[in-house]
């Protein structure tokens, strides 16, 4: 069963801790309650919705005893050989630390949003299910966190940052 949102529940708990490793353990967590309950999982109407809440509860409770911040995101990917020449790569690379900066300076329900939708590819309803906001809410929250970070880029596009 967590096979196929292993991955999911991975870069959802890197995005909101920040580490890798403390990522790896909630998910280790996430993995040792789901065994001691298989006995009782057939019960669970939404088995993805309810291994999200249980990845974002205990990412909380880690930053909440850490008394951490969500200031830092994973690494970004090397691009493969193959691909754009060294300049082009560079640029892409720069534009993606930029938009991953943006995404940091959220608030962080708009970032929690910001990052279901456009990095998990969840739908408004899946985000207001999983974060107990209204689906008005929700669609507010993505809206404001895709202007700031756009608004941010153009910025510093006009003055050549």
């Amino acid at each position: 069963l967590i096979t196929p949102v292993q991955d999911r529940l991975f870069r959802f708990a890197c995005q909101m801790t920040g580490q890798p490793m403390v990522a790896e353990d909630i998910l280790q967590e996430v993995c040792l309650r789901l065994w001691k309950r298989r006995d009782n999982l057939q019960e669970i109407e939404n088995f993805e919705a309810w291994c999200m809440t249980m990845t974002r509860n205990l990412c909380i409770d880690a930053l909440n005893s850490r008394h951490r911040r969500l200031t830092a995101m994973p690494e970004v990917p090397a691009w493969a050989d193959d691909g754009p020449g060294p300049h082009r790569r560079a640029v892409l690379s720069e534009q993606v630390e930029m938009v991953q900066k943006c995404l940091r300076d959220l608030p962080a329900k708009q970032q929690m949003a910001v990052h279901l939708r456009e990095v998990e590819g969840m739908t408004y309803q899946e985000i207001a299910d999983l974060t107990g906001e209204t689906l008005t809410q929700v669609k507010t929250l993505i809206h404001r966190g895709r202007k700031h970070i756009r608004d941010t880029i153009k910025k510093a596009d006009d003055y050549g940052i």
